[in-house]
């Protein structure tokens, strides 16, 4: 039987956690050997299930906030992840130069080594409102502030290269104040089309509130955008890859079920 044909017929998929009490079962000593070894292959291929589940929940959340002003905002976005950790991106009113954070924490708290830049088109000065009135801003601690004038460029490094989704929150404390973001290609514009133009979680909150975009990070790891006035925070996620791993896994786990 090949090593990747599924074995579903007949209910011979069974639970990984049954390949430990396989491993006690009295046997033949000409099966042993082959049972101990498939045993590992399947062990195997259920370790690196759980290594593409994790790398395809990678979360990053970033808010961005008023230097010395309002705390950061920790709770769950628009992007499908439970995980309440944000990163802060402090903007100091008329500063200069470049806006780093260093090695990011995900969604749920964990650290990496994946820095984010941000500054403002041509160098100049930076421009951040905060304003709890209008709109509606919820949750308040993320929307409430916002860099405004001219187009700024954000650029997040030492992803693992894969597809990203990118869920950016755009609009300042005035109903025509929208936000454009524009990653490679593909760009999408927020609206003024909602009185509560400031609420992430209202219905039909996405295309007005806030955008999404799809896109490949290539083996520089680098993901850069850019945005127009009224940019509040963003999340990046990666997009699960093929099941090539699932494929294989329940495969080895079929072939273990037929040589017991």
């Amino acid at each position: 039987m090949p090593v990747f044909q599924l074995a579903l017929r007949n209910h011979d998929f069974f639970p990984v956690w049954h390949l430990c009490s396989m491993q006690s079962s009295p046997q033949p000593n000409h099966m042993k050997s082959t049972h101990s070894s498939t045993t590992r292959f399947a062990l195997l291929a259920a370790a690196t299930l759980g290594i593409g589940a994790s790398h395809a929940a990678l979360t990053l959340n970033f808010d961005i906030d008023h230097a010395g002003g309002p705390n950061t905002y920790s709770g769950v976005g628009v992007a499908p992840d439970t995980g309440t950790m944000w990163n802060s991106v402090a903007v100091t009113q008329n500063a200069t130069g470049d806006i780093t954070v260093n090695d990011v924490s995900d969604s749920e708290g964990n650290g990496t080594t994946i820095d984010l830049v941000m500054n403002r088109n041509g160098g100049e000065s930076h421009k951040i409102n905060n304003q709890t009135s209008n709109g509606n801003p919820n949750p308040s601690a993320l929307m409430s502030d916002y860099v405004y004038w001219d187009t700024w460029n954000i650029t997040v490094s030492g992803l693992a290269p894969g597809d990203y989704d990118l869920y950016a929150m755009g609009h300042g404390d005035a109903i025509d104040q929208t936000n454009t973001i524009t990653w490679g290609l593909n760009s999408a514009s927020t609206t003024q089309d909602l009185a509560d133009f400031r609420d992430i979680f209202q219905a039909g909150a996405e295309g007005n509130t806030f955008t999404k975009l799809s896109g490949t990070v290539d083996g520089s790891g680098v993901l850069s955008f850019t945005s127009s006035s009224g940019l509040n925070g963003f999340q990046i996620q990666a997009v699960p890859e093929p099941g090539i791993a699932l494929l294989g896994g329940l495969g080895l786990l079929g072939l273990l079920r037929r040589r017991r």
